[in-house]
């Protein structure tokens, strides 16, 4: 019998699962999540190819007859590769399109890889894995797909291996008829998508089965049935409407223009179907409340497996996931997801036991309530590692909600709005878009815009609705971008302020630098008691944040004297009211978020949003807050007022001025340009075509068979792309959570994994982000063979967070 998998077990006994058994169950798994967007076909093919390169070599390495490297992902793509059916002349060149996809997935399931280096074909030179004498395709690998296998396919499904073929073939001429009406270079670009879904799928299939057969946690993986969904999905509408009966109601002016608001949402419930959509609301006007309102109800209707929340600040997530939390009064099937907590499992470790207890560790968002960071959400959009794809996998057929969409950096816009395409009109989402300032994602002059649905604007307010929400006078310091102000002017300011009894004073920058120069300047000036004055910074773990933000909520709700000094992150989605707000100049996107942030609750007459160009910034560094403050600046500047002015007036304007020089670059900024060895280009480019690299292929290459018809650089693209330009390791801090990762340490060493997931979904909210390892490694303890990392206890600190002066700088 030919074996799939053999692990050891503790008391020297091996449990072993047959090769039919693990094919049989891949392709079983991946049919049927693949047949919800009909790709039932062309997944079952893959699954049931894909390790049939387990031949007697593989099985002498897994009873360790064998010590060296057994390919074991290549046969299966060599053998897809070489079929020939009985295809129309017209359609050749399709189903060669579709082969090649086929055996890409199938070589690719333990490693993605670039199709070219240079002008060399990667995938030809994995089909030809066999000029190894050490292989035996002719003799092992074609006799057991064309007769044992195909035989007990044709007896369990009444049909064969080429019959499933043949109808993947049609599924895949269904995807091509679909994308007919776009620029070639994006349906070459779709084509990758449809591959990456096909590769997390069986990915996720893969692991979901070796797990399962290993007993690591024979209930992990059992899912929700529809019917358990929809009974998740009335419960949590029921309780959210509680909430709106019971809890929010109000005779204020504001609070009942919110309650319509959420009804006038709710109510386009009925016409919602897959698609992508648009909602804008103003700051303060409720929106994650009701946009999880609406969420749960189309879920239900729709029968959607998953809602899903990105957004972009970890301080938005904080507040956010708490609020939701406590709408929704089901804990256990919320997950909070912003940090990689377990490293990667390595491909030598795949079939130990030991990597099979990390790959179950690995959060692959399998959780009904899935609540991230939109850094995460892209990198399982775009990165490479085996949770991203399984991750990926499980994104189809869900409500996905990304708040705060204008802070997308520019140059992934064309990335973003291509994979919302994909999701919503092959993988059946529903995508809402949520901001107080929606950007022209759809604009004409895009390569890649946004396609939304008929009616895609679920909400517009009227005039009077709208000036509901204005509750601050805007009064521009900088005189159009023509005066600066340094540290010594700004505290002028806010003593001025603090002289006329305004309370309550906010001051957003754009840099760290920037913000810890006003905080010590705040400080060494006493101007309050220092006991309530806020440095707000990323050097806080999230449940730390947490607790501070509370604390200024307090001392506001008390009419304190209080001073904050806080980066970008508090300006979207924390629900704070300053009497004044300073903010540095940045996008009018932004702008308007920080003035929703002043006199949030209109309890005053008036609140005060001051603009001031701050001296001590430098924005070299940030491309994308550099080009917004150039944005507003020209349109401050072609704008008739005098020092007061409008500010939500301007937001059409300054959009025209932030995409105007777009057609102007070589490389289109928003395509996220990139230099690789041989010529600029970018990674939009990488991953739909490149012609001149199939043309001197073919030149080269007359002779040969195989003609390559996709140039995807997939390993490149993932390697390369970064939502930020950060590349971070996830650290787990000591802030009033010893017992708890005690308790995980003692899961660990006792194998009790089942227990120690539960915990490490806990402990998400304890962890900073810190670039390079090396760097700080004397400060970091690890685990579970150095895949979990533990700061010190002794470099955090209860009111600072990270306090040892040589890390600051390596802080994210």
């Amino acid at each position: 019998m030919l074996l799939a998998h053999r692990v050891e077990l503790s008391d020297g006994q091996f449990l072993e699962q047959s090769l039919i058994e693990h094919l049989l169950n891949v392709a079983d798994r991946s049919s049927k999540k693949g047949s919800l967007y009909n790709l039932s076909k062309i997944s079952f093919v893959i699954g049931i190819l894909h390790d049939t390169g387990k031949q007697s070599l593989f099985n002498d390495y897994l009873q360790g007859k064998y010590n060296g490297r057994v390919n074991h992902s290549s046969a299966g793509a060599k053998w897809i590769s070489q079929i020939n059916l009985n295809i129309p002349e017209k359609f050749e060149g399709y189903f060669e399109t579709y082969k090649q996809i086929i055996a890409y997935v199938i070589s690719a399931h333990h490693g993605v890889y670039d199709l070219f280096s240079g002008y060399d074909s990667n995938l030809l030179n994995r089909i030809n894995y066999d000029v190894s004498e050490k292989y035996d395709f002719d003799g092992e690998v074609k006799p057991f797909i064309e007769n044992e296998l195909n035989n007990i396919v044709r007896e369990k499904y009444n049909q064969d291996i080429y019959d499933m073929i043949m109808d993947g073939f049609f599924e895949y001429l269904d995807f091509i008829e679909s994308n007919s009406d776009v620029d070639s270079k994006v349906s070459n670009y779709r084509l990758n998508l449809l591959t990456r879904f096909l590769l997390a799928l069986l990915k996720d299939s893969d692991i979901v089965d070796t797990i399962t057969w290993s007993k690591v946690d024979k209930d992990a993986y059992n899912g929700y049935e529809n019917n358990e969904l929809k009974n998740i999905w009335a419960i949590a509408h029921e309780n959210i409407e509680w909430k709106y009966e019971h809890e929010f109601k109000s005779n204020s002016h504001i609070d009942k223009t919110r309650s319509d608001l959420s009804l006038n949402l709710l109510n386009r419930s009925e016409d919602i179907l897959t698609g992508v959509y648009k909602l804008e609301m103003p700051t303060g006007a409720g929106k994650t409340i009701s946009v999880m309102r609406l969420a749960t109800k189309i879920a239900n209707k729709l029968e959607k497996a998953h809602i899903i929340y990105a957004t972009s600040y970890l301080s938005v997530l904080e507040q956010n996931a708490n609020e939701i939390r406590n709408l929704l009064k089901l804990d256990e099937i919320v997950l909070e997801h912003h940090s990689e907590i377990i490293h990667e499992v390595k491909e030598n470790e795949e079939n130990t036991t030991e990597g099979l207890r990390l790959n179950y560790l690995l959060e692959t968002w399998d959780s009904p309530v899935i609540l991230t960071t939109l850094v995460q959400f892209f990198n399982t959009l775009m990165k490479n590692r085996s949770s991203n794809l399984r991750r990926y996998a499980n994104i189809a057929n869900s409500i996905i909600i990304i708040d705060e969409a204008q802070s997308i950096p520019l140059k992934s816009t064309y990335h973003f709005n291509e994979h919302l395409n994909f999701l919503a009109q092959h993988l059946n989402c529903v995508v809402i878009l949520c901001t107080a300032t929606q950007p022209a994602l759809d604009s004409k002059s895009m390569l890649a815009p946004i396609k939304y649905n008929e009616s895609s604007d679920l909400l517009k307010l009227t005039d009077r609705e709208t000036d509901v929400f204005r509750r601050a006078i805007n009064i521009d310091l900088s005189q159009r971008g023509t005066k600066r102000m340094d540290t010594e002017e700004l505290i002028l300011n806010v003593k001025r302020d603090l002289g006329l009894n305004r309370d309550s004073i906010l001051i957003i920058v754009n840099t760290k630098k920037a913000a810890k120069e006003v905080y010590e300047k705040v400080i060494n000036k006493k101007l309050i008691e220092e006991e309530n004055i806020y440095y707000l910074t990323t050097n806080l773990c999230a449940a730390h944040r947490k607790d501070k933000l509370e604390q200024i909520k307090d001392k506001l709700k008390a009419g304190k004297q209080i001073i904050v000094v806080s980066t970008q992150l508090i300006e979207a989605g924390v629900n704070l009211d300053f009497e004044v707000v300073y903010r540095s100049l940045a996008g009018i996107d932004s702008i308007i978020q920080a003035e929703g942030r002043c006199n949030r609750e209109g309890k005053r007459a008036s609140g005060y949003l001051y603009l001031f160009d701050y001296t001590v910034e430098n924005l070299d560094k940030l491309p994308d807050i550099s080009r917004a403050k150039k944005a507003t600046l020209i349109t401050l500047k072609t704008t008739n007022y005098d020092s007061e002015f409008k500010v939500t007036s301007l937001i059409d304007e300054y959009y025209k001025n932030y995409y105007s020089d777009m057609d102007s670059k070589e490389i289109d900024i928003m395509a996220y340009p990139y230099k690789d060895p041989y010529k600029v280009t970018s990674l939009f480019d990488l991953l739909s075509e490149d012609q001149s690299t199939l043309s001197a292929y073919n030149k080269t290459n007359r002779e040969n068979k195989f003609q390559p018809k996709l140039t995807h650089a997939y390993k490149t693209v993932g390697d390369n792309f970064e939502l930020i330009d950060s590349n971070t390791i996830s650290v787990i801090v000591y802030y009033n959570n010893k017992e708890l990762i005690n308790d995980l340490i003692k899961c660990i060493n006792e194998y009790n994994l089942v227990e120690a997931k539960k915990i490490l979904k806990k402990l998400q909210s304890t962890t900073i982000n810190l670039y390079s390892l090396g760097k700080f490694q004397t400060c970091v303890s690890a685990v579970f063979n150095d895949r979990i990392y533990l700061l010190m206890e002794q470099y955090y600190d209860n009111n600072l967070g990270l306090i040892e002066e040589s890390l600051e700088g390596l802080i994210m």
